[in-house]
């Protein structure tokens, strides 16, 4: 029998993984900060929900991912780091989004920048020094072999003079938009290797070279050194990297790069490597309200933000280690289940059945978010608790079926399970209720006819609530109309007893 089936795994998968409808967006869950803040954006800036939590916990990812690593149940050490690729149509104000929720590391960013001004023209003052004392020794050391003597010392001195040569200062970018996969790991090789890929109009981004190069971008996610070789300038390497991503961009764009790029954008794992979602649009409901804004919010986010950052001074200086979150017991178990569940749902019937990249993946990046809720909610020292594991399920779960809406296509046996409805709906027009499983078999179109098969369609017809099964004394049956009352004298009457429905 199909392992879709087994009825622990089954009644375990339906009960840990919450299912969304298309049209839904990430509800509210729980009273923590970034919940708050996002009802405040939702009824301030009027953007879809399901536009502003991605976008929150990008700003959160690029933050926390110099500081934060985390420990999945088999004992690995995984980035905190994740991915997400909003699909928007123009007007849903997703450059606003960006600009508030992004604002407290652009702050940053800008202060970094006048720090790096400032540090530049100091190193080209000290340059200028270094250079004409080195000029000076040379012309000493060349006096020094015409003459045949002292050239020992001069040497000493030059070895002095090279201890004391001024350093280039680093340039500290967080984050890069319309970029080169040279250009990033060049920044990343001489200045910061913890960055975001950001960009709250990316149809520019997703066409660019940078994002065409999955490599790159698989490696960074799973913090892989990366190396470009040069035959001129030689290599750049960045050990150790970490990259958020972020983009926002129009459902056309990203169709016409699915066009032209699809088979490798699937094949290479980028895209089950991203959270990505196509939230409903509020375009046209959009109207004025009274709301008690509540500012504290806002700057509670900023502010937790700004301490973030600041501890990233401290990492680059390799003065703080990052730190490896671990999952507490129940928080432990609860991943263990959650990663049962989404195995079981990856067998024939099961919701991730032909998308199982994208399933095989989606456990740790349902522990990178509850490392990231938990690391915001609580700071960077407490283990992950069950309430984060918690919300980052409802949140995983909320992208896998955006996913899966998005990127929806027929596999075989959903086509079979439309074929076998077809002739269900033909029996319902002709007055047929109940019918043997046995004669279904016999009478339905010739390829769903194997035994095991039409098992499966049925199952997955049931769990639609298409239809019911049920046993008449030792006969299998159909229910063709679950939703009207049971008529159990003619529903056992095919087997010529009594019996159950199941």
């Amino acid at each position: 029998m199909n392992d879709y089936h087994n009825r622990n795994a089954f009644d375990n998968a339906r009960t840990v993984l919450p299912r969304f409808k298309p049209t839904e967006g990430p509800c509210l869950y729980g009273n923590v900060l970034i919940e708050r803040l996002a009802n405040d954006l939702e009824a301030t800036v009027k953007a879809p929900r399901g536009l502003i939590m991605p976008k929150l916990i990008s700003a959160i990812s690029t933050c926390l991912q110099p500081l934060l690593d985390v420990q999945t149940p088999d004992g690995r050490i995984i980035p905190s780091s994740c991915y997400f690729i909003i699909l928007a149509k123009s007007g849903e104000r997703k450059s606003g989004v960006e600009r508030k929720v992004f604002k407290p590391i652009d702050d940053f960013q800008e202060k970094q920048d006048e720090l790096y001004i400032e540090r530049m023209r100091s190193y080209r003052r000290r340059l200028v020094v270094f250079e004409e004392k080195e000029k000076v020794l040379k012309k000493e050391f060349r006096k020094a072999v015409v003459k045949g003597k002292g050239e020992e010392e001069i040497e000493r001195k030059f070895n002095d003079l090279l201890e004391s040569w001024p350093k280039c200062p680093y340039e500290m970018q967080l984050i890069y938009t319309d970029t080169t996969p040279e250009a990033l790991i060049d920044g990343m090789s001489r200045g910061v290797k913890y960055v975001a890929i950001a960009s709250g109009e990316g149809g520019s981004v997703l066409s660019s070279a940078l994002m065409r190069d999955y490599p790159l971008l698989n490696s960074g996610y799973g913090g892989e050194t990366l190396k470009k070789s040069r035959k001129t300038s030689g290599s750049s390497i960045v050990v150790d990297p970490r990259i958020t991503i972020s983009i926002d961009a129009q459902p056309d764009v990203f169709d016409a790069l699915l066009k032209k790029n699809g088979k490798i954008l699937h094949s290479s794992g980028f895209l089950a490597r991203c959270f990505t979602a196509m939230p409903t649009s509020k375009i046209g409901t959009r109207y004025y309200t009274e709301f008690a804004y509540q500012e504290n919010h806002y700057e509670e986010y900023c502010k937790r933000l700004k301490g973030y950052l600041e501890k990233l001074l401290d990492v680059l200086s390799d003065e703080v280690p990052r730190k490896v979150k671990k999952l507490s017991e129940e928080a432990n178990i609860k991943m263990i289940s959650i990663g049962d569940a989404i195995e079981h749902e990856m067998n024939p019937g099961g919701m991730f059945h032909g998308h199982e990249e994208y399933a095989s993946k989606l456990t740790d990046k349902i522990l990178r978010l509850a490392c990231l809720l938990d690391g915001f909610e609580n700071g960077l020292d407490s283990d992950v608790c069950v309430e984060a594991v918690n919300h980052a399920l409802h949140l995983g779960m909320y992208f896998a079926g955006q996913h899966l809406q998005i990127f929806k296509y027929a596999t075989q046996e959903e086509r079979e399970e439309e074929l076998l409805l077809g002739w269900i709906n033909k029996k319902r027009q002709e007055g047929i209720r109940y019918i043997k499983k046995n004669d279904v078999r016999r009478c339905v179109p010739t390829e769903l006819r194997n035994s095991q098969k039409l098992n499966v369609i049925l199952e997955r017809l049931r769990i639609r609530r298409e239809l019911n099964r049920y046993m008449a004394y030792k006969t299998e049956c159909v229910d063709l109309m679950p939703g009207l009352l049971i008529d159990n004298a003619v529903a056992m009457s095919l087997g010529g007893g009594s019996g159950r429905i199941y």
